[in-house]
């Protein structure tokens, strides 16, 4: 799974969907995912992102790489 964390008032993160939009096209054996953090705080924190935009790659829940 590659998450990137993003949010609405964050101009680099609105910046970056189209661009990881566009590697979920060329990188079809890998889920790609789009999060919102204030949709889901939750996640966030236990993933412990503090910055926007935040790329993580996760195996089985955990982060592997940031």
């Amino acid at each position: 799974i590659v998450a990137h964390f993003t949010a609405s008032w964050c101009i680099p993160s609105v910046f970056m969907n189209s661009f990881f939009e566009e590697l979920a096209l060329n990188y079809k054996d890998a889920l790609f995912l789009i999060v919102d953090v204030d949709e889901v705080k939750e996640v966030a924190n236990r993933l412990e992102v503090k910055a926007m935009p935040t790329f993580l790659f996760l195996k089985d829940g955990n982060a592997m790489d940031k």
